[in-house]
């Protein structure tokens, strides 16, 4: 029924989000697709428009209320406008036990607000105060504006590829110069990080190739220009921000690293000189917005080379939403993995949790 779908729609946010700073304030923080798989927290605005969207894609009729100090969703079923708030955890039973009350009810009912208190907002003399003043309780449709629902979680392997994702973290997150989050306050109160590690079956799924072939060497496979100097450009494009990176790179000759965005202009990374034996490992992070604007979700690298490389390893490091991971516990679990890949393939899948035995 609408009335299940609302509610189902309502425990999902309260299960999988929590009330933090936002990461920045971007479209995306109102696409669930990504503010529940990559981030996971924000304020009530965000739970209330991510709601709002949820609800319309079930086929529910959905809007935002702005109050003084809060923001609320609703949505329309059982003939009324009914509010459920993700981000206090709470709604509201009207006198049959039954129905939910909307705003418009909860102005002039202070004792429904007081008889249900919120898990989350527990002053209830302020949420009395935040509803009761109808004269600021506005409909919000500028947030429908500021939503989104276009993204997806999907993302392909290439051979040698492997994606790592933890319930916690390592110390990287983004906060957008526009995010509530001062500079120097402490992150988010749970996140975890990922990482993506490529060791390409060199020219495999690389974006461009030029003047380089496979060769082998002994027990070992290399990359070499032919006469004349060469280019090698991977693409890298996934649903998680990228915070952080390296390239490591082996072999001998001259060598340079270069790094786009678009693929349009091109930053100079790294170059050795002519003839010298290389095995360096080329920091990333300078290049990946942690702090400013909105977050990567795609860069390119550019190999150029007049030698033979032995040795390439790509490592990307993300940030993910602990709760859209699968929690394994001790005793039987079942994990769904869907691969929509055509062709053949194969894929290892690996999962793992700590008991907490030591901590």
């Amino acid at each position: 029924t609408a009335r299940e779908k609302a509610l189902a729609i309502w425990r999902f946010l309260v299960d999988h989000r929590y009330h933090d700073a936002p990461a920045h304030s971007g479209i995306e923080m109102h696409d669930p697709v990504r503010f529940l798989n990559v981030y996971g927290y924000g304020f009530c605005d965000d739970s209330a428009t991510n709601f709002m969207v949820l609800a319309e894609q079930a086929g529910l009729k959905a809007r935002v209320w702005g109050l003084s100090g809060h923001v609320v969703p609703e949505a329309y079923f059982e003939d009324g406008w009914r509010l459920l708030d993700p981000d206090g955890k709470i709604f509201y039973l009207e006198d049959d036990g039954h129905a939910i009350a909307g705003v418009k009810t909860l102005e002039q009912r202070p004792d429904l607000i007081r008889k249900y208190p919120s898990p989350y907002y527990k002053d209830a003399a302020k949420l009395v105060a935040i509803y009761c003043s109808a004269d600021d309780n506005k409909l919000a449709e500028g947030y429908r504006k500021q939503s989104e629902a276009v993204h997806t979680m999907a993302f392909s392997l290439r051979p040698g590829e492997s994606l790592t994702r933890h319930h916690d973290n390592w110390g990287l997150y983004f906060a957008g110069e526009k995010s509530p989050r001062a500079p120097k306050e402490a992150g988010p109160e749970h996140y975890g990080n990922g990482r993506y590690i490529f060791e390409p079956v060199f020219a495999n799924g690389a974006e461009a190739v030029v003047n380089l072939r496979a060769e082998r060497t002994g027990a070992r496979w290399g990359l070499t220009s032919d006469e004349r100097e060469g280019t090698l450009v991977y693409c890298f494009a996934g649903p998680y921000p990228y915070l952080d990176g390296s390239v490591k790179i082996a072999g001998r000759g001259r060598m340079a690293l270069a790094f786009s965005e678009t693929g349009d202009t091109w930053t100079d990374l790294w170059a050795s000189r002519p003839d010298e034996t290389v095995d360096a490992t080329v920091p990333l992070r300078s290049q990946f917005r942690t702090r400013e604007g909105r977050p990567m979700y795609a860069y390119r690298l550019k190999l150029t080379l007049n030698g033979q490389v032995q040795t390439l390893r790509f490592q990307c490091d993300i940030q993910v939403a602990p709760a859209s991971l699968p929690a394994l516990e001790p005793g039987d679990n079942t994990v769904h993995y869907r691969d929509e890949t055509p062709g053949d393939r194969r894929v290892r899948l690996e999962f793992a949790y700590d008991r907490g035995e030591t901590k």
